[in-house]
C-alpha cells in the first residue's frame, strides 16, 4: 500500500457574493490610499497602496471565510491583521515568490483580462525529488483542478474571486503583459480560535 507523508498545501477559491460592490469600495479607497514604502516589496515591480483600516471588509468576505472553514471541516474564528493593501501592476510588473508570518493570507481579484499577470503558488518541496522521478515516475501529479509535474501552480482566477491559503505557502505574481493595470486587494489574518 502506498502512503502519503505529511499534509499537503491547501487553498480555497470562492466568488465574493457582492464582489462588484466590494471592487467599487476598494476603488474609492485607492484614490486616497498611501503609497508608502513597505519594506517587503523591494524585490518586485508593483505599486502598493496601503489601507490601514480594513475592518469594513468583513461583511463582504464573511461568506467566503465560512465556506473555507466548512471545506476544511472546522469552524475557524479569524482575526484580521492590522491592514491590507491594493497591488497595482503596470505592464512589466510582477511580485516575487514570498510568504507571510500570519496564519491565513487572502487575495481578492479586482480585475482580470487577456495577458494579465497570473497569481501562482510555488512548491517549496519541488526539489525533494530528482528530475527522473518528476519527469518519468511521476509524470503527472494532482494539483488543484489540473494535473502537473511542475513546481508552480496557477489557479484560474477571475474578477471577484477570493483565494484563501495558509500564509506560509510561497506565492507570487508572474509578469504583467497587458497595458491595462492589474489590481488585487490582499490581507492577512490570524486564527483566533477553532471550534
Amino acid at each position: 500500500m502506498l502512503n502519503r507523508l505529511f499534509y499537503g498545501p491547501i487553498f480555497g477559491q470562492y466568488r465574493v457574493p457582492k464582489y462588484k460592490e466590494l471592487i467599487s469600495k476598494l476603488e474609492e479607497r485607492l484614490e486616497t490610499a498611501s503609497n508608502r514604502p513597505c519594506g517587503w516589496n523591494d524585490l518586485c515591480n508593483v505599486d502598493v497602496k496601503m489601507l490601514d483600516d480594513i475592518s469594513w471588509i468583513q461583511s463582504y468576505i464573511g461568506p467566503c471565510l465560512r465556506r473555507f472553514s466548512d471545506d476544511i471541516g472546522v469552524k475557524i474564528n479569524y482575526q484580521l491583521d492590522a491592514g491590507g493593501w491594493i497591488s497595482c501592476y503596470n505592464k512589466g510588473g510582477f511580485q516575487e515568490a514570498h510568504q507571510h508570518f500570519q496564519d491565513v493570507s487572502a487575495v481578492f481579484i479586482m480585475n482580470s483580462g487577456v495577458n494579465f499577470a497570473q497569481f501562482y503558488f510555488l512548491d517549496r518541496h519541488s526539489s525533494d525529488y530528482p528530475d527522473a522521478w518528476l519527469r518519468k515516475v511521476f509524470p503527472q501529479q494532482e494539483c488543484g483542478s489540473s494535473m502537473t509535474a511542475q513546481d508552480t501552480y496557477r489557479p484560474k482566477l477571475s474578477t471577484g474571486d477570493l483565494i484563501l491559503f495558509p500564509s506560509h505557502i510561497y506565492h507570487g505574481v508572474s509578469v504583467h503583459k497587458s497595458d491595462i493595470m492589474r489590481k488585487t486587494f490582499a490581507f492577512n489574518m490570524y486564527i483566533h480560535s477553532v471550534e
